[in-house]
């Protein structure tokens, strides 16, 4: 039986830097293989959050919950 090979990079450090991303280039300026490479992740992205959209809201999520912990 094959197993998929396990992701190998830090969701919480990848949300943070596709964050910066967003920031500087907005949603619709951001392409896909500038946030996977900023993000330091091969093309596991859609097995991991399904779709850019995603991406931006969790991207959103996690800014707002770090934002609001350094308060």
């Amino acid at each position: 039986m094959s197993r998929e090979p396990s992701k190998q990079f830090d969701l919480e450090g990848a949300l943070s830097q596709a964050t910066k991303v967003f920031w500087a280039r907005g949603y619709g300026a951001a392409s896909l293989s500038e946030l996977l490479s900023q993000m330091g992740i091969e093309k596991s992205l859609y097995d991991t959050l399904s779709n850019m959209r995603s991406l931006f809201l969790k991207a959103l999520d996690h800014d707002a919950q770090t934002e609001s912990k350094s308060i």
